[in-house]
C-alpha cells in the first residue's frame, strides 16, 4: 500500500510539472519556459561555512520544484493555494481528496507594474521533513524569522550582458531584507 502511494504521489507531481501556461523544459534549452537544474549548480554554505568560509555544491533539493505561472490579474493575487480556481489546488484536491496531501508551497513574487504580474513557483516535499529541521523551523516560525533566513539563488543563464555582468554567475538575495513579505498557511477546514 504505501509503495502505491508513493507511485500515486509521484506521477502526480509528473503531471502538475507538465501542466501549466508556462511549459517545463531542459535546464540547457529553455528560452521560454521553466527548468530545473541540478541542485549541485548552486553553491550554498556548508557545515564549516562560519570558520572556512567555503560554500559547497548544494546537493538534492529539499523541496522539489513541482511548476511555474506568470499571472496576470485585474488585482494583486495571494494566498494562492487558499484559491479553488488555482491549478496546483485543483490538482491537489482531485488527486489527494482524503487521507495525506503532499505538502505543497507557493512562492509568490509580485511584480511591482501598474499591471498585476505575479511569477508564481510551485514546490512540492516529497519525504516529511524532520521536526527540529530548519525548514519546519521556517514554517513554524514566525514572520521575522522567515524573514531574515528565506534567500533567493537564482542563476543568471542567458540574458543582457549588462545583467549578467552585474548580478554574476548567481544573484543571490535574502527576500525578507530586500521586499515586503506576507506568508499565509492553507486553511484546513
Amino acid at each position: 500500500m504505501a509503495e502505491l502511494e508513493q507511485n500515486q504521489e509521484y506521477d502526480w507531481i509528473e503531471r502538475v510539472k507538465s501542466e501549466g501556461a508556462v511549459p517545463l523544459l531542459e535546464p540547457d534549452n529553455c528560452p521560454k519556459g521553466w527548468a530545473s537544474p541540478p541542485g549541485d549548480g548552486f553553491m550554498v554554505r556548508g557545515p564549516e561555512y562560519l570558520k572556512t568560509k567555503a560554500k559547497i555544491p548544494g546537493g538534492d533539493y529539499l523541496l522539489k520544484p513541482l511548476g511555474f505561472d506568470w499571472i496576470k490579474g485585474p488585482t494583486k493575487i495571494s494566498e494562492l493555494l487558499n484559491n479553488p480556481k488555482n491549478r496546483v489546488k485543483r490538482a491537489l484536491e482531485d488527486e489527494w481528496s482524503k487521507g495525506h496531501k503532499p505538502f505543497v508551497w507557493a512562492f509568490n513574487l509580485q511584480v511591482p507594474s501598474k499591471d498585476n504580474y505575479s511569477a508564481v513557483a510551485y514546490f512540492v516535499a516529497v519525504e516529511p521533513s524532520l521536526e527540529n529541521s530548519l525548514i519546519n523551523q521556517f514554517l513554524k516560525g514566525d514572520d521575522g524569522f522567515r524573514n531574515l533566513r528565506l534567500k533567493l539563488i537564482a542563476n543568471i543563464v542567458k540574458g543582457p550582458w549588462i545583467v549578467r555582468k552585474a548580478v554574476g554567475e548567481q544573484a543571490i538575495c535574502i527576500i525578507g531584507r530586500a521586499l515586503t513579505c506576507k506568508y499565509s498557511m492553507e486553511k484546513t477546514s
